[in-house]
């Protein structure tokens, strides 16, 4: 072998080395593009309750905020339904509205939500009917809330973004957690996203550790 020989079968391999490095990925801002359809989707009917309760691990999100309001497919129970209920609750009769759930759909879209079973999570609170296979409660009224996206990054599929209850939800809520910026992650799955974490901001502190705050860079 000569030295030329050497020299090119040397240069070879360190520019087919050099091809095999991928690429260090990078913090990017969202564009306010970007941000305005976050908007719409967590004020989708089967998204918005995730932002209702404060956790670090998806499985500590509270599903019956979730749920309260059918997430997009309310289950109305029947008359007999209704009566097992109170009789589960001690009650003879209520003057609000009994609301369910199937078990069927809530499992279906905490997987497809979250990326875990639906048993991963703690308990709704609720009454499950093993007649209709539907979890059921009584609601006197509505949890729905938008939020405003203030700002935004990504690394690859993770997302991070800082939200706020819009001012046209948040007239009940004008003081203690509901009127502090929060913070959610979210991970991209083909065409949706699963939810990671999502924590109340005091001033610029999350409350509990957090690794998720990505930094952009300058």
């Amino acid at each position: 072998v000569t030295e030329t020989e050497t020299s090119v079968s040397s240069s070879t391999t360190q520019d087919s080395q050099t091809d095999s490095v991928e690429p260090e990925s990078s913090v990017r801002e969202l564009t306010r593009e970007e941000c305005d359809e976050f908007e719409e989707y967590f004020a989708r009917f089967d998204t918005y309750g995730f932002l209702l309760s404060c956790y670090s691990e998806i499985t500590d999100a509270d599903l019956f905020q979730v749920f309260y309001n059918g997430a997009g497919d309310m289950y109305y129970p029947t008359e007999e339904e209704i009566d097992e209920y109170f009789a589960y609750c001690g009650y003879s009769e209520m003057e609000v509205e009994v609301l369910g759930v199937s078990r069927e759909y809530a499992t279906k879209l905490v997987r497809e939500k979250t990326g875990h079973d639906f048993y991963d999570f703690k308990s709704m609170d609720t009454y499950y009917s093993g007649a209709s296979d539907a979890f059921l409660w009584t609601a006197g009224d509505v949890n729905y809330a938008k939020h405003d996206v203030i700002s935004g990054n990504c690394i690859d599929d993770i997302y991070v973004l800082r939200v706020h209850e819009s001012s046209d939800f948040d007239i009940y809520y004008d003081s203690g957690f509901y009127s502090y910026d929060k913070e959610v992650a979210l991970k991209k799955v083909g065409d949706s996203y699963q939810f990671l974490s999502n924590q109340y901001i005091i001033g610029e502190n999350i409350m509990e550790d957090y690794c998720y705050n990505l930094v952009v860079d300058k």
